[in-house]
């Protein structure tokens, strides 16, 4: 596996499930998608792309099944013609009723791993034995890896509901040695619709689509989805100011099997040529954010200092006068307070020709500090 894809979705026995690519129309996920697709072609692995919310040839996955749910996505044309991708096979579905595109979900994922499972139970052909162990997944399966990539669920959420997509993908993600979607036992029919056994079926050991968070409004929603994937990827835009080559943030939440939870926060930036994603660590976003921005002297030499500037008059520019004329001043300054003395007694003081003495008794509680 590649490093940046290391980075996102783990390694070894952390890989597989439910990875959820979380974005809004200001930082769109799409690019992320893609290098997805094109790391999973490099290295071999079988890819059914499912195109509901963009149309097949905007995509770029060499030896993938396709399957275009996008020209008919409500069934309203009847069955469609053969697709418009050139030299590939195309399987058409419609995303209404549910259980036509299950069932087409279902049909590639059998042309895939039948042809493979008929040459590992044919023991006259070793090497052929031999080619298809090297494809089984690292935890032992009998199954090669499939990866399934829907570029966007989130036309199928708005009109089913998050549980019975949620189900829907635990039928096609169901392995036993998973502890991620685990439905309760009054399952609908999707979850229930398996012919056989899941230790004796193929299923895709990843899932991989994208939700709109801005499309969905109940934030019960994306909590739901959430919680039954393995690899959760936020990506978001960039913080205003930021001056970089970089196109968004991506914040990654893993769960891994030992119960771990590893939380990642990278910087990418996507090749318009070849498509291929670049990740940085999100330590350049600090390390900005700690340079103070320039002052104005800084930015223009010519500008005056800020100790030559002269200080802000808040009395400025009022609806009402805060400053006195000096005539008011002094008319201000010869107003006598009745606690001031002036020095002559006043012509209505009444003499006092009496006095107050206060003979205290050897009862008396005197307290020093409340004389009265």
């Amino acid at each position: 596996m590649s490093a940046p894809l290391a980075q996102l979705i783990g390694t070894g026995d952390d890989t597989g499930g439910v990875v959820i690519l979380e974005d809004s129309i200001e930082c769109p996920a799409k690019p992320l998608l893609q290098h997805f697709l094109n790391a999973w072609s490099a290295q071999g692995k079988a890819v059914v792309l499912v195109s509901v919310e963009h149309p097949l040839h905007t995509y770029t996955c060499p030896h993938a099944t396709l399957i275009d749910g996008f020209c008919n996505p409500l069934g309203w044309l009847g069955p469609p013609a053969e697709g418009s991708v050139p030299d590939s096979k195309v399987l058409h579905t419609s995303i209404a009723p549910l259980d036509v595109f299950v069932s087409t979900l279902n049909a590639a994922l059998n042309n895939i791993s039948a042809p493979k499972q008929d040459v590992e139970h044919d023991q006259t052909s070793s090497n052929n034995i031999v080619n298809t162990a090297t494809t089984a997944s690292s935890r032992g399966k009998s199954h090669p890896e499939i990866m399934l990539v829907l570029d966007c669920v989130s036309p199928l959420v708005l009109k089913y509901g998050a549980p019975k997509i949620i189900q829907m993908l635990h039928s096609l993600n169901h392995q036993p040695s998973s502890t991620l979607f685990h439905p309760s036992s009054s399952s609908s029919s999707l979850s229930s619709s398996s012919t056989s056994s899941p230790h004796h079926r193929a299923s895709f050991t990843t899932i991989l689509f994208i939700v709109h968070q801005d499309v969905h409004d109940d934030a019960l929603v994306l909590s739901q989805m959430e919680q039954h994937a393995r690899v959760v990827l936020n990506t978001s835009a960039l913080p205003a100011g930021y001056a970089g080559p970089h196109h968004g943030v991506i914040e990654g939440i893993q769960k891994r099997r030992s119960g771990k939870v590893v939380k990642t926060k990278l910087l990418f930036q996507t090749d318009s040529k070849t498509l291929a994603v670049k990740l940085d660590p999100a330590d350049i976003l600090e390390k900005q954010a700690s340079i103070p921005p320039p002052t104005q002297s800084q930015g223009n030499p010519s500008a005056p200092s800020p100790a030559l500037q002269p200080k802000p008059d808040p009395a400025a520019n009022l609806t009402f006068n805060l400053r006195l004329s000096e005539q008011e001043r002094i008319a201000r300054d010869n107003v006598v307070l009745p606690w001031q003395h002036t020095g002559a007694p006043s012509p209505y003081a009444v003499a006092s020709s009496f006095s107050v003495d206060n003979i205290s008794d050897d009862g008396d509680d005197y307290d020093d500090e409340d004389p009265d």
